[in-house]
């Protein structure tokens, strides 16, 4: 019992040591809580706990791997020296880094991350804006937190010694816990791991970076992404700046909306590709709902997602950046936070926003991207007040569509809703058949079983009245390789519906004209006629006439260009064109100054 009771105890102990550090983050940072105080200490202990649990685990592992080796090779005593020199190297330095990161954000704004090595090159750089004062200041708060938890840790230690004590069920529930250790250390046992938006809970950047662990943050900006951008960068500045000015050059305007302020939702369809949409070149009698909306819409039927994945889908639409060709914005909370956001616009004129969905948005740091931009409401799966018959990743879309038409019921207006499904992502399980089998049957279900909850919830909004002033907008967070097994860099894998309907709009029209995710938050501001200040350089108001319309693509170091009449696929790592190589080198020169910019943006 000892030995078991030892590791629990080091691991409540680095707990311990974790909510400290917070409360050193607090106290360091009085100026930033406005009149929360205490009650938002404790609001942001208790969203990153899941953090804590995971850094304490990551720090108790090396204690049990010491164990094992100790009772394998009977040297107690040596390893007991070992895991006494190793627990004091470790909070000394886990000290420094609480303590620096206190105190460093009182300039900076953000968390510790990456950004520390450049200042290892250079130390005067970062010590420039210090003061002498303030140096003692945080050497006497680290040797105060190191001393406080150093005579803890004289305590612990002596039921360390006890615990290398040889003992076969000791052995064994060493290897039971390593082996247990894996659930705080990924956050559970669901589909998704463990991300910085679990900690996130408030549109108050300073109470989700309190939140947040100063450790699992460096550890996951040192080890979550190494990217040399300058490999981006296959053209000259000079050309890149001309040829991306024409970018968002000419466009004549398409009067097509009223005047007012409009009610505004956008439904995100899980891996909803255009080849399952017969209106858009798909698959026939799949989506009759979405077909017959195509008819009272304004249909974009070339519509690319910037990137692959549901957070590069997303992140798009919110902020018009562009997926990148390795990884996602989202991996760069810092970069991510910064980002100009619809969220954010629509809230200055006025609008209540929303978002709505089924799973959980700890993923990829999705619920981040909707802080970021002050969103109002966040109605994920673990906000539902009953529990409904779900898939694998979360409930399925009738339901959210249900409790949406029952939010917006009283929902102030005019708002700003967004909505996404989840029931057409793999392995496409719904509740209801419509008979359909082979290789593609599970997927064709899923997608006819997801129209259907669209129809009803368009049937619902025209019942509640909210048909005639609202603009909808239907897109995809992404495609995907089915219904024909496409290759992952085939331009048909990131083909997705874009329609805009609703009451407000005026008329409906197709146009075949090449655009992206990234086009739609100047579109959806346009619409709803918003000025925005906010600099979305890579969006394009899709409700004018492009003089010279393309749209771009990326996956894992590739990237792809699709105009009116040609199309080039790039491999950045080998350095060679997978299609386009002859007789578009206009086409791949405006593909090179589009990544040129956005390797610029990311620097």
């Amino acid at each position: 019992m000892k030995r078991l009771l030892a590791f629990f105890v080091y691991w409540v102990y680095w707990i311990l040591f974790f909510q400290v550090a917070r409360f050193v983050f607090f106290l360091f940072n009085l100026n930033d809580q406005g009149n929360s105080g205490m009650a938002l200490l404790l609001r942001s202990a208790v969203h990153g706990f899941k953090l804590d649990l995971s850094v304490a685990t990551y720090l108790s592992v090396i204690p049990f791997i010491i164990f094992l080796f100790s009772f394998c090779l009977d040297r107690k005593l040596y390893f007991s020296k070992f895991l006494n020199i190793y627990h004091l190297i470790i909070l000394g330095i886990l000290c420094l880094i609480v303590v620096a990161d206190a105190k460093l954000y009182t300039y900076w704004g953000y968390k510790l991350n990456d950004s520390v090595l450049v200042y290892l090159k250079n130390p005067s750089g970062a010590t420039a804006s210090v003061s002498g004062l303030e140096v003692l200041i945080i050497f006497l708060v680290v040797a105060a937190l190191f001393y406080f938890f150093y005579l803890i840790w004289k305590r612990i230690f002596v039921l360390f010694k006890h615990w290398m004590d040889k003992s076969w069920p000791a052995f064994a529930a060493g290897l039971l816990l390593l082996g247990m250790s894996i659930i705080p250390v990924r956050g559970g046992i669901g589909n998704v791991p463990l991300s910085i938006s679990d900690a996130y809970f408030s549109s108050v950047p300073f109470a989700n970076h309190m939140a947040v662990n100063t450790v699992w943050n460096l550890g996951y900006a040192l080890t979550g992404k190494e990217i040399d951008f300058d490999k981006y960068k296959l053209i000259g500045e000079k050309e890149a700046n001309d040829l991306f000015a024409a970018y968002k050059g000419d466009e004549s305007n398409r009067a097509i909306s009223k005047t007012g302020r409009p009610n505004v939702i956008m439904i995100v369809l899980e891996s909803f590709t255009a080849g399952a949409v017969e209106s858009f070149g798909g698959v026939k009698g799949l989506t009759p709902n979405l077909d017959a909306l195509m008819k009272q819409s304004v249909s974009f039927i070339r519509c690319f997602s910037s990137g692959d994945r549901s957070e590069k889908g997303l992140a798009s639409l919110f902020t018009g950046f562009p997926s990148l060709p390795k990884g996602s914005i989202l991996e760069y909370p810092e970069k991510a936070a910064a980002l100009p956001n619809i969220l954010s616009d629509f809230k200055k004129a006025g609008y209540r926003t929303g978002f709505t969905c089924g799973s959980d948005l700890s993923f990829a740091n999705v619920r981040s991207l909707l802080y970021n931009g002050g969103i109002d409401v966040i109605k994920e799966k673990k906000d539902y007040k009953k529990a409904y018959p779900e898939s694998k990743w979360g409930y399925h879309d009738s339901y959210v569509f249900g409790e949406m038409l029952e939010d917006l019921k009283t929902v102030a207006q005019p708002f700003f809703y967004t909505v996404y499904t989840i029931s057409s992502h793999d392995p496409f399980k719904v509740p209801v058949t419509s008979g359909y089998s082979g290789v593609n049957g599970d997927f064709f279900n899923a997608i006819r079983y997801t129209d259907s909850c669209l129809g009803v919830f368009i049937l619902g909004l025209k019942n509640q009245k909210l048909w005639e002033n609202v603009i909808l907008m239907i897109t995809a967070d992404h495609g995907i390789r089915r219904p024909n097994f496409c290759a992952v860099n085939d331009p048909e894998k990131f083909h997705i519906p874009l329609l805009i309907g609703g009451g407000y709009m005026d008329t409906a029209f197709v146009d075949s004209s090449p655009c992206s995710h990234t086009d739609i938050p100047y579109t959806l501001l346009g619409l709803a006629n918003i000025e925005s200040k906010s600099d979305y350089p890579f969006s394009r108001n899709l409700m004018n006439a492009q003089a010279d319309p393309y749209a771009l693509i990326y996956y894992n170091e590739g990237t792809g260009f699709i105009g009116r009449s040609d199309t080039v696929i790039y491999d950045i790592k080998m350095e060679q064109f997978i299609k386009g190589k002859e007789g578009s080198r206009d086409s791949q020169r405006k593909m090179f100054a589009y990544l040129y910019k956005l390797t610029e943006a990311m620097e």
